[in-house]
């Protein structure tokens, strides 16, 4: 303030008489005159579009020391008006995240099917999982004996992709793993089984 006061525009003004507001401005608008952008949009108001509200003389009153004047009903309705508009659009998309997340996930708890499949990935068998991952966001893991369901979640979609990718290695570690028993179990017991059988 202090800048604004030192400007050489306001060299002569004395800053004890605006405080107190006893300068006369230099603009009094008409009071109870609607400032409309459009000379057409001054008289098609009606009670509707203003919500009933009328500037009286009590209004006029509250505002007689001001050289601008706002009613305080009118200020409620804009910042009503403004609430009103901001939320609306903060609404709509609160609705719009929520409608997506529903439709993200695609889960049959009474199917007993093998296939877990995956965003950019081949299906695989692994027990009575199932594994979708439609937009990225979340992946749901039904335990084989049981009817607990494990949801993995992660708000980032490449932690996600990550997920699903060591998921998919480590399916792929387990069953080399299992072919690589069976193999020694066939050679042993098979070994026996067949010795036993020939004599």
């Amino acid at each position: 303030s202090e800048e604004i006061k030192g400007h050489p525009f306001f060299a002569g003004l004395d800053w004890s008489v605006v405080a107190h507001q006893k300068y006369q401005p230099p603009l009094i608008p008409p009071r109870g005159e609607v400032n409309a952008a459009d000379a057409f949009d001054i008289g098609s108001f009606d009670e509707e579009d203003t919500k009933g509200i009328k500037l009286t003389e009590a209004d006029q009153e509250m505002y007689k020391d001001f050289p601008f004047v706002v009613a305080e009903r009118w200020q409620s309705e804009v910042a009503e008006t403004v609430f009103e508009t901001i939320n609306l659009e903060h609404d709509k998309q609160e609705q719009r995240r929520k409608a997506r997340g529903k439709n993200k996930i695609l889960f049959d708890q009474d199917e007993k099917g093998t296939t877990v499949s995956s965003k950019g990935t081949t299906s695989w068998d692994y027990g009575n999982g199932k594994l979708w991952v439609k937009g990225g966001n979340c992946i749901l893991v039904k335990i084989r004996d049981s009817n607990k369901i494990i949801t993995l979640t992660n708000p980032d979609e490449i932690g996600l992709k990550e997920w699903v990718s060591s998921l998919n290695s480590a399916h792929k570690r387990f069953v080399e793993l299992i072919s690589g028993v069976n193999k020694k179990a066939v050679r042993l017991c098979g070994a026996q089984n067949g010795g036993a059988g020939g004599t």
